[in-house]
């Protein structure tokens, strides 16, 4: 099972490394999401399982869930969600000061500025 799971972290970490890749800034922000999204699902589906009995008692011991994991993957899925709002809020900023996407098209806009000053 655990050969599944880390294949698919591999696939979505390629999927987000391929799309940041491109040359269109939305996309770059996709990316980056689906890499945070990858290392969540790592931390979570590989998580160590731990043979020590429960602080609380219960049952069965077996069906508990080590809280450190699920601790550590929502604070990152709450960095992951501010960080993709603040770049989403940076791409917005750049389509309306230069209306364009494309990583080549602001490059040249920027060098056009630098010589003309």
């Amino acid at each position: 099972m655990s050969l599944l799971v880390a294949l698919a972290v591999g696939a979505l970490f390629a999927a987000g490394l391929n799309t940041m890749l491109r040359r269109d800034l939305f996309r770059v922000v996709c990316g980056t999401v689906l890499i945070t999204n990858a290392a969540i699902f790592a931390i979570v589906a590989l998580d160590p399982v731990r043979r020590q009995v429960p602080r609380l008692p219960v049952a069965d011991p077996a069906l508990v869930a080590d809280p450190l994991a699920q601790a550590v993957a929502l604070t990152a899925l709450v960095i992951g969600f501010g960080t993709s709002v603040f770049l989403l809020f940076v791409v917005l900023a750049v389509v309306r000061t230069h209306t364009t996407l494309d990583v080549a098209d602001l490059a040249t806009a920027e060098r056009e500025e630098r010589e003309e000053s």
